[in-house]
């Protein structure tokens, strides 16, 4: 795009609209809407007729008759059309009601324009500009700005998202949170990146950390479906800023090099943005950057401040009834900055003329001695309320807001009082200072009247209050928090805290200002809500932490005592220290706090859970827990998180039990609006729903876990592992790709966050996704690379046994019978797919299908004898039973491990799987009639088990597989006909077509001579299948396909 395209573009625009709306139609004046109609009609309306040709072809022209001109325009497509005019740049131009801005405007010159033309003309013909502008302070930076945006959200707005951000000193953290939550990630996810910078120590692990919280932003932009623009200013202030959480900025390259935020913001976020389509990037900044090769950005486009003639214009257009030369006298002393030149035009109005004014004597300085000074009341009681409402991060402000802090009898704002403000572009009641500078200087000042200070800020949080409890998460939450920290309102913040949940910067201001200025029991408090903020989030190794625990330890209340008990029990208990975690309970103390026993007996039951005792843990959670919960309400997040982790806990004690639909209502009995613990019941309900065969159910809850889980800071391995068990649902759903893409998300995920975690946890979660994903590559037949994978992780989890001290047994034995299961694949030479036809040939005796059997035996060996009490090593050791009757070579030893497999399973799910298993073995010893009966007590279950839902379409479509084999093994050819027919015109089963076609005719081929390919009824569903080149079953395929195409 050419940087230098004009305006104009904009006026032909306009005119060849209205030219070809009204054709050639003439009246007294000539042809309506041409240049010569145009010049009489603004000769009629007592303006310039000679600048038309001017204004439309060059953009040349006064303002006032660049607005009678455009006036002209629309009402004339007004008169010819339904519809109104529409051309935004120029609407943009002339929607300012303030005169004196239209003057600014007109002063912006010429390269002003040209900028503000190639960007917003950009925006709406979807080009993506991204545009650098540099200038110095008072060079008209922000007022460019200021109409660019309001261009840009004149209706129809030229995008769906339109952000403006300033970054300074103040507000760096700040605004990367604003731009995050603008962008839909949660405030969880980003401040728990934030949080990471705080713990790293390695220069390139906090390298790595700070540029995490740039790459989920961009990851964020790139994958976002909407239009995007962001306005953005780099305060001069970010140069002297080298910190973020007190650690040392860096960019993540081979020398870890310190920079400034302005660098930083530059080089790890912007510059890759500007690569990034379907958004429009608009920097401002006073110094050019050195940027590098792969920048996207145009420009820097250079404003210059304004000249000595502009200047003189500016101030005859403000101040006309001052003398020449008391308005020059303002011109020398304004230093060439329309800043100043607005600041010493309001000393002028405010005061009686100066004529002897002096460039040292700063107009700002003298501005922000009026809140002070000035005999006028009204101004001084309006100067004190703008430098409370006019936060560094959160600049702009409602004339409510103002209004709240004043007094009754001033209420609205004067044209001397809306002077000192610039209106929010896009809005008609929302205002700015117009001057950053000269409101740090009000507040600087102010600060030294602590009482009154105070005082207004706590009027200002009583202003925001209703509106920030109703929202928690809203910009207007965190300006009330703002006032209340600055108010000292401890009391207030605490309850809040009590409640909701604060920035980490607030925090950490909150643990600074409150060690140094409070002592007591209100100190206490407010140390308590700062540990509860960090052990919500899982934080519990957090320096902050740990001081808070230590201090709390001490404190005499009991309760507080006990309090700090049970977290370090629970940070050790989610660490996997389950000794550690009851050696903390040794000390428990006795309370009368109903929530603090609940969670005691909690804590106790999910370490009994642990233990492998579910009797005691069930007996635990329903004597010991449930009838204390009744006496707990929801009012604040202690007892709400309190309700949420019992729903766990309970659960998986129900489905520990194998009391799945128990399990099932309490993951489902909460919804806290909590990411975190949103995503935690939506995965343990995706696991009871793939336990029940419910797949597609299962995938919507995975698939929610996941989403929850990247809004919520969960960490990384909790992510890679909802992404991993997503994969497996779309597997056993036969979507490969959709697998494939999960699992390697899943893999990056672990492997590109490698300092969250050491190499032994690590390695330990790969292998827990890695059993998962080996039935990918078996599904793709790829039996070495899943052999291979399932030994080394069954290496990884015995390292991680011996080195943790743990148990892992269980995980060995599984990951066994995966291994098992791969042999007996790759010794069938058939894929994972369901349904799994290859169970109805006779046992082979390959080398591989031996070595199955033999760790097959090894497994079941090794885990008959601790069935009790267990339910995942009953689930295991079916699965065991169900794969040794496959591979079993004798149709009576398959029998018989398909009926203990039948003996153990309880789910009617399960039972249905082991009566298939049941029937095929039956159908290998050529009992028809009982496999026929097995298959349909499996179909009964089935249906039972699914009530009317979309469940595991695999086993189904398996079972009428093995009812098609079995009819025809017993020469029951129009029966086995009719059952294939039936599930072709199912529509779910579609994607089963091919298999239960193949099924049919094999079992043709297998039990009927050649004649049947003569067969009248084939002939009339699958054509001629006379072709003896193709087998019956390739050749029934293929015509079946032409058929249906």
């Amino acid at each position: 795009m050419d940087l230098d395209r004009e305006i104009a573009g904009s006026w032909r625009k306009a005119f060849e609209k209205v030219r070809s709306v009204i054709g050639n139609v003439r009246d007294e004046d000539g042809v309506v809407g041409s240049i010569n109609w145009l010049r009489r009609h603004m000769e009629k309306r007592n303006a310039n007729p000679n600048v038309v040709r001017n204004i439309i072809y060059r953009d040349k022209g006064k303002l006032k008759d660049k607005q009678i001109l455009f006036d002209i325009f629309k009402n004339l497509y007004r008169s010819y059309s339904s519809e109104p005019l529409q051309i935004p740049e120029l609407e943009a131009l002339f929607s300012v009601s303030n005169s004196t801005e239209n003057e600014i405007l007109q002063l912006l010159g010429r390269e002003k324009r040209k900028t503000y033309n190639y960007f917003v003309t950009g925006v709406i013909n979807n080009e993506s500009p991204k545009l650098l502008i540099t200038g110095k302070p008072g060079s008209g930076k922000t007022l460019l700005t200021d109409y660019i945006q309001q261009a840009l959200e004149l209706p129809p707005r030229a995008a769906d998202k339109i952000l403006r951000l300033e970054f300074n000193e103040h507000n760096f953290i700040s605004s990367l949170v604003t731009l995050a939550l603008y962008l839909g990630i949660s405030r969880e996810v980003i401040e728990a990146k934030l949080y990471k910078i705080g713990y790293a120590s390695a220069f390139s692990v906090q390298a790595d950390a700070q540029s995490d919280v740039a790459r989920i932003i961009l990851d964020t932009l790139r994958h976002s479906s909407e239009t995007i623009v962001l306005l953005f200013h780099l305060s001069q202030s970010l140069y002297d800023l080298h910190e973020i959480s007190s650690t040392p900025l860096r960019l993540n390259n081979e020398e870890v090099s310190r920079v400034n935020a302005a660098e930083w913001l530059w080089l790890s976020l912007l510059e890759p943005a500007s690569r990034i389509e379907n958004m429009s990037i608009l920097i401002t900044v006073v110094n050019e950057f050195k940027s590098s090769k792969a920048s996207l950005f145009q420009g820097p486009v250079k404003l210059t401040p304004p000249s000595i003639t502009e200047s003189r214009r500016f101030v005859r257009a403000r101040l006309p009834n001052l003398s020449s030369h008391q308005q020059e006298a303002i011109v020398q002393s304004s230093g060439r900055s329309y800043e100043e030149l607005r600041t010493l035009t309001l000393l002028a109005e405010i005061k009686s003329p100066d004529e002897d004014m002096k460039a040292e004597n700063e107009g700002i300085e003298q501005l922000s001695q009026m809140m002070f000074k000035s005999g006028d009341m009204r101004l001084r009681d309006f100067l004190s309320a703008l430098a409370i409402v006019s936060l560094p991060e959160s600049p702009s402000f409602s004339q409510d807001a103002i209004f709240a802090m004043r007094d009754q009898r001033w209420r609205n704002l004067t044209s001397l009082e809306k002077a000192f403000l610039d209106p929010l572009p896009g809005s008609n009641e929302a205002y700015r200072s117009f001057s950053r500078r000269l409101v740090k200087k009000l507040r600087d000042k102010l600060k030294t009247q602590f009482a009154r200070y105070r005082m207004l800020n706590q009027s200002a949080a009583n202003y925001y209050k209703e509106e920030a409890e109703q929202d928690p998460l809203n910009e207007t939450a965190s300006r009330y928090l703002n006032h209340l920290f600055e108010a000292r309102d401890w009391q207030g913040l605490e309850a809040w805290m009590q409640k909701n949940s604060v920035s980490q910067s607030l925090l950490h201001r909150l643990w600074q200002s409150a060690s140094n200025e409070l002592e007591g029991q209100i100190l206490e408090a407010i140390i308590l809500q700062i540990a509860a903020h960090y052990v919500r989030l899982g934080s519990y190794d957090h320096p902050d932490a740990l001081r808070t625990f230590a201090m709390l330890e001490q404190s005499r209340d009991k309760d507080t005592r006990a309090w700090v008990i049970l977290k370090r029990a629970e940070g050790a208990l989610i660490k996997g220290q389950i000794e550690q975690s009851d050696s903390y309970l040794e000390d428990w103390p006795e309370t009368q706090s109903h929530l603090l026993n609940a969670e005691y007996e909690l804590l106790k039951a999910n370490i009994a859970r642990w233990h492998g005792d579910l009797d005691l843990a069930a007996k635990l959670v329903d004597e010991g827990v449930r009838p204390k919960l009744k006496d707990i309400p929801q009012d604040n997040n202690a007892e709400r998180l309190l309700h949420a982790k019992f729903a766990i806990w309970a659960g998986l004690i129900n489905k520990d039990q194998g009391k799945l639909k128990l399990a099932l209502e309490d993951f489902s009995s909460m919804h806290l609006g909590d990411a975190l613990i949103d995503a935690r019941m939506s995965f343990q309900i995706g696991n009871v729903k793939m336990q029940l065969g419910q797949l597609k159910e299962a995938y919507e809850a995975f698939d929610e876990a996941v989403r929850y889980a990247q809004h919520s800071g969960a960490p990384i391995q909790e992510q890679a592992r909802y992404l991993a068990r997503r994969g497996l649902s779309q597997l056993k759903r036969s979507n490969l790709e959709q697998a494939k893409q999960d699992f390697k998300a899943a893999f990056d995920l672990l492997h590109n966050n490698s300092e969250d975690l050491n190499d032994l946890e690590r390695d330990f979660w790969l292998a827990k996704i890695g059993d998962e994903y080996a039935l990918l590559l078996l599904a793709k037949s790829e039996f070495e690379e899943a052999i291979f994978l399932l030994r080394k992780n069954q290496e990884t989890f015995s390292n991680y046994q011996k080195a943790q001290e743990v148990n892992a047994s269980f995980r060995i034995c599984r990951s066994l019978l995966q291994l098992a299961f791969a042999y007996a694949l790759k010794g069938s030479a058939k894929p994972y797919r369901a349904p799994q036809l290859r169970i109805f040939e006779e046992s082979c005796d390959s080398i591989d299908t031996i070595h199955a059997q033999k760790l097959i035996g090894k497994v079941i060996n090794g885990i008959k004898d601790n069935l009790e009490h267990n339910q995942s090593v009953k689930s295991l050791y079916r699965e065991a039973l169900n794969l040794a009757s496959w591979l079993a070579r004798e149709p009576k030893k398959a029998l018989g491990f398909a009926n203990d497999s039948l003996a153990i399973a309880e789910l009617d799910y399960d039972r249905s799987e082991s009566y298939i298993y049941s029937a095929i073995a039956s159908m290998r010893a050529a009992d028809y009639d009982l496999a026929l009966d097995n298959l349909n007590n499996a179909e009964e279950l089935l249906n039972n088990a699914f009530n009317n839902k979309q469940g595991d379409l695999g086993l189904f479509a398996w079972l009428k597989s093995a009812q098609i084999r079995t009819l025809l093994r017993a020469q029951k050819f129009d029966k086995a006909l009719e059952i294939l027919m039936t599930c072709l015109k199912v529509v779910d089963l579609s994607s089963f077509n091919k298999v239960l076609i193949r099924t049919f005719a094999e079992g043709l081929e297998e039990n009927y001579p050649s004649e049947i390919r003569q067969n009248e009824q084939l002939a009339k569903i699958f054509g001629d299948l006379n072709d003896e080149t193709l087998r019956l079953s390739d050749l029934m395929v293929i015509s079946y396909g032409k058929e249906i195409k």
